[in-house]
């Protein structure tokens, strides 16, 4: 095993692995079939693909394949099933697992939670990242989490036909919470080694196929430590920087919002070009109401106000607070003094600005802002992650609910979670990608799928009368 020169694995493979093996690397289950792909690392004997129903200790069916991919069609719906390669030679994959069943969007992987394939890292599906390329190429990445687990590996996949079929790309380890952007040229992730952990940042000159070695910007911790947190985030280019907003984060720390920047025309693989800010003093008298007590700012959101500084719409966790009277702190950005920490403007009322992450653009055509994250549609002390929805704003100040985009608000909270959005305007349409919980996974929190969804013509969506409380559309 030689020493590791860049990012990205075909896949990931520890000291324990064979390096002539099958890999099933994509699993993409609908209704009655799944889409399969995988690396053969071997001497180019047949592959023949093996699978039966998870509980019926039935025998394996068995087809022989061509290339690397496969579709299995007329299977069970809402069935578990292990799936594996064998090679001619006897060589086989590790069994994996799926289950079938209906689901929103366009699968671009699944987890199931039996699948301890990924267990270096975390056993589900977190951290979407969408981003577009000037040659119309997709690339969707996520991490896998488990809590208090490694959580040190990023899945990246790309697609060539505006997200009708997905293909796998590349492992990045290590890489969590990782944030694709694209500038000058290059693709870059931005990130952490694990929760808590470094600042990393790499890059690729080939639409995400290879991978620099990530440099490391800023030293951190670990899942039991002290050290740096964020989330799949837009990155804001302003007056001759780019700004990404994170969090000093960790066991002791709590979660303190701070900005990272680099100047637009340095080398971004130089750690050097690189400044955080100071982290923001939390102050008991920012409290919005009486008898709230605030636990952190996280995954912001950075902006243009129409006033044309910087600032930043924060996702805000707390107990005491009425959940549909759903609050967002705003901090204006230092841009004078990168190393400045940031000033506290006040709270917006934004119906899904508490306790669950939403993610926020300016549509350049009609200067509104959009957001998109979780509509709290019960009063409950729980987190509720079953309906995503859109709200708009022209100020960034005064926000009306547009429209709920996916709606399950009947199924069981602690189950359905569609979380985390990362969405970007193409056109007339908005491009997500979606961390799903459903059809059998560990939890709300804990995403078996990632998926993608397209919001065609938006902008209707923006002109029409807004949702008012207890309606539909």
């Amino acid at each position: 095993m030689k020493g590791k020169t860049s990012w990205d694995e075909r896949p990931h493979l520890n000291p324990f692995s064979r390096r002539d093996g099958l890999h099933l690397c994509r699993i993409a289950p609908g209704p009655t079939s799944v889409e399969l792909e995988w690396i053969d690392r071997g001497n180019g004997s047949p592959v023949f693909l093996e699978w039966r129903e998870l509980y019926r200790g039935e025998a394996w069916h068995r087809t022989e394949t061509q290339g690397n991919e496969a579709t299995l069609t007329g299977l069970i719906p809402w069935m578990d099933y292990q799936v594996r390669l064998v090679r001619e030679d006897g060589t086989e994959s590790a069994i994996r697992f799926f289950r079938t069943g209906d689901v929103p969007g366009r699968v671009i992987h699944h987890l199931h939670p039996k699948d301890d394939y990924y267990a270096e890292s975390g056993k589900c599906l977190c951290s979407p990242s969408l981003l577009k390329l000037p040659s119309g190429r997709l690339l969707a990445s996520m991490d896998v989490y488990l809590g208090g687990g490694p959580q040190n590996r990023t899945l990246l996949f790309r697609s060539d036909d505006r997200g009708e079929t997905w293909h796998y790309v590349c492992d990045l380890t290590p890489l969590f919470w990782g944030d694709l952007f694209y500038h000058h040229g290059r693709v870059y992730f931005l990130g952490c080694s694990t929760e808590f952990g470094d600042v990393v940042v790499g890059a690729s000159d080939d639409e995400g196929e290879h991978w620099t070695a990530p440099t490391h910007l800023f030293d951190g911790g670990c899942t039991v430590s002290n050290g740096w947190e964020q989330s799949p985030m837009p990155v804001m280019e302003y007056k001759g920087r780019l700004y990404f907003s994170m969090e000093a984060a960790g066991r002791r720390w709590g979660r303190v919002p701070v900005f990272l920047s680099v100047p637009s025309d340095a080398d971004l693989l130089d750690a050097s070009s690189w400044t955080m800010s100071d982290p923001l003093a939390f102050d008991p008298a920012w409290l919005p109401e009486p008898g709230v007590r605030l636990e952190c700012f996280i995954e912001g959101n950075l902006f243009v106000s129409p006033e044309g500084d910087l600032r930043c719409m924060f996702r805000c966790d707390g107990w005491g607070m009425d959940l549909f009277r759903g609050k967002s702190p705003v901090l204006r950005v230092s841009t004078d003094d990168p190393e400045r920490a940031p000033e506290f403007l006040g709270f917006v009322d934004l119906p899904i600005g508490f306790m669950n992450k939403f993610f926020m653009r300016k549509d350049p055509v009609t200067g509104q802002y959009i957001a998109i994250g979780n509509l709290p549609t019960r009063s409950a002390p729980d987190q509720q992650r079953n309906v995503l929805a859109m709200c708009a704003s022209e100020d960034a100040v005064h926000w009306r609910l547009v429209t709920r985009l996916i709606d399950r608000e009947n199924d069981p909270i602690w189950e359905v979670g569609f979380q985390y959005p990362s969405w970007l305007i193409d056109g007339d349409d908005i491009l997500m990608q979606v961390r799903t919980a459903i059809n059998g996974a560990r939890n709300f929190h804990d995403a078996n799928y990632s998926t993608f969804h397209v919001i065609r013509n938006f902008r209707d969506l923006l002109r029409a009368e807004p949702e008012r409380e207890g309606e539909k559309r």
